[in-house]
């Protein structure tokens, strides 16, 4: 079920600390909210420069939903020079007649029994990330160069749980299937 995929790792100075012109992309033009994990959160003004405090670890509050698309480059990058490099990388194709789905977060992470885990769960020996290409390929990164014995059904649930608002596929039985495998999974033992 699983093919070799070979990834060349991202090319990127290593002195830089945020993509080049990222966070000069475009003008701020309201209030942003920043947490920083020892000093709690802090509002920055509409005039006010954000690049001194994000060098100094703070980064956009992600719960604030007028953040996200600040933060999706800057995630993506982070993702890309950080964890990337680090994993496995192969191929799922689900056998006939069998599909992924898709939904609304179009890559998700995590380690076994806990889905919604931060992005430095990536560390551990267990994790995996997932991203459905199409209803017949999804590449999945993990830690571990051991087999990944997983089901077109699993990962469906998986990508089910990840999704907010959202999923579809290429056929009904696939997404009640997995809308049904997501309760099951999310509800726990």
């Amino acid at each position: 079920m699983a093919s070799g995929l070979s990834v060349s790792a991202p090319v990127w100075r290593r002195s830089r600390r945020h993509p080049m012109g990222c966070l000069q992309a475009t003008e701020r033009r309201r209030p942003i909210r920043l947490v920083h994990p020892r000093f709690g959160a802090k509002t920055v003004a509409e005039n006010e420069d954000a690049t001194p405090l994000l060098d100094s670890g703070w980064f956009p509050d992600p719960t604030d939903r007028a953040n996200f698309l600040e933060v999706v480059p800057i995630q993506a990058y982070y993702f890309q020079v950080r964890w990337f490099p680090r994993l496995r990388w192969f191929t799922l194709k689900p056998p006939a007649g069998s599909y992924f789905v898709i939904g609304d977060r179009p890559v998700g992470w995590g380690v076994p029994h806990c889905l919604d885990a931060p992005p430095s769960c990536l560390r551990d020996p267990a994790a995996f990330l997932v991203a459905p290409l199409s209803h017949g390929l999804a590449l999945v990164g993990r830690n571990s160069e051991e087999p990944w014995s997983v089901s077109p059904r699993e990962v469906n649930a998986l990508l089910a749980a990840w999704s907010h608002d959202w999923i579809c596929g290429p056929t009904f039985d696939c997404v009640t299937e997995a809308l049904h495998d997501r309760d099951r999974l999310t509800s726990g033992p």
